[in-house]
């Protein structure tokens, strides 16, 4: 990793805009064939971000695992929104994929992180979220949030228009929610109008099998 990557990734921009008055080379990649922007984006630095892509940066470079910067402010643990928003005002794609088949909206949701699932969202940020887009295993956004027990973000998603009868594997949101013992997403997805009695790939409704769960009690319905 080379000086101004560090200073990317740890948020230095005192260090960054002196480079920059020696022509640095932005698009210089780690390891990981990320670039600054990238590790801007993940530290959350909108600051650096802002004044990298000033500098010609690209809002479109990919690392080694397909993965834009705007992947990358998708993966940081902090849930704030400003990075997001800075990329997607700079025409960041919103519904990109990397090599996993992965929109943003798949993993911000993966990490339950409303502000930011609520900016891609917003059509008034780089357009509209693809919310039907499956990732490699053919899962869609709603899917993530109601094997992983995301009950409000499901519900934002619903809200949204994301279809409550999308399938993987031909099981509903509904049944991954239920097989998964989630109760608090399962009373989500009955509010939000899904239908109990649809059959899975088995010609199961579910509703009777245990739960993986730590609770010996299964879900009724």
């Amino acid at each position: 990793m080379s000086p101004l990557h560090c200073a990317a990734k740890f948020g230095r921009s005192d260090i960054i805009r002196q480079l920059i008055q020696k022509g640095p080379k932005f698009e210089l990649q780690d390891c990981l064939r990320r670039a600054l922007l990238h590790w801007a984006a993940h530290g959350g630095f909108h600051d650096i971000s802002d004044l990298l892509l000033r500098n010609d940066a690209r809002i479109s470079a990919r690392d080694d695992h397909g993965r834009t910067p705007l992947h990358l402010a998708m993966i940081a643990r902090m849930d704030e929104s400003k990075t997001a928003q800075k990329l997607l005002r700079w025409n960041a794609d919103k519904n990109g994929v990397d090599l996993d088949r992965s929109t943003s909206l798949h993993l911000r949701v993966a990490l339950n992180k409303k502000e930011v699932v609520k900016v891609l969202l917003n059509p008034n940020f780089g357009g509209t979220a693809e919310l039907e887009s499956p990732d490699v295993k053919g899962r869609t956004a709603l899917h993530v949030a109601a094997e992983l027990n995301h009950h409000e973000i499901a519900k934002l998603l619903l809200e949204q228009g994301s279809d409550i009868k999308a399938l993987h594997e031909r099981q509903t949101a509904l049944h991954k929610a239920a097989f998964e013992g989630h109760q608090e997403t399962v009373q989500t997805l009955l509010q939000q109008g899904a239908e109990l009695h649809v059959a899975d790939a088995e010609g199961s409704l579910r509703w009777s099998w245990q739960p993986r769960t730590r609770n010996s009690e299964p879900l009724k319905y």
